[in-house]
């Protein structure tokens, strides 16, 4: 079985868009403490509405490449469970291994 790469990309990319949306909504939306006067800008959702914010840009983008892309490929790209399979081993690799065993540097 093979996948589309670019219709994979193009779900990612609205995928991302909407969780970015509700994280920056979120974060916007937390209590803020003024009332403790502690200051403005250490309000509990900046960081969470700053990545928010960048997932959306990001997403734009991947959405933004897939199009120009198709425009000039035609069908798109395909990719087998291989490549799925060698991302995953890669990924819970260095989870299960590298993480809280390597030096931070490496």
């Amino acid at each position: 079985m093979r996948f589309d790469s670019a219709r994979a990309d193009q779900i990612t990319s609205i995928v991302l868009f909407v969780l970015g949306a509700a994280m920056l909504a979120g974060g916007f939306s937390m209590d803020r403490l003024e009332i403790r006067q502690i200051h403005p800008a250490s309000i509990p959702g900046l960081v969470p509405m700053i990545l928010g914010g960048a997932m959306m840009l990001c997403a734009g983008l991947l959405l933004a490449s897939v199009s120009s892309a198709e425009g000039t490929k035609g069908s798109g790209e395909s990719v087998s469970w291989r490549d799925l399979g060698v991302a995953a081993g890669l990924s819970v690799g260095y989870a299960v291994v590298l993480v809280g065993w390597a030096p931070f540097f490496l």
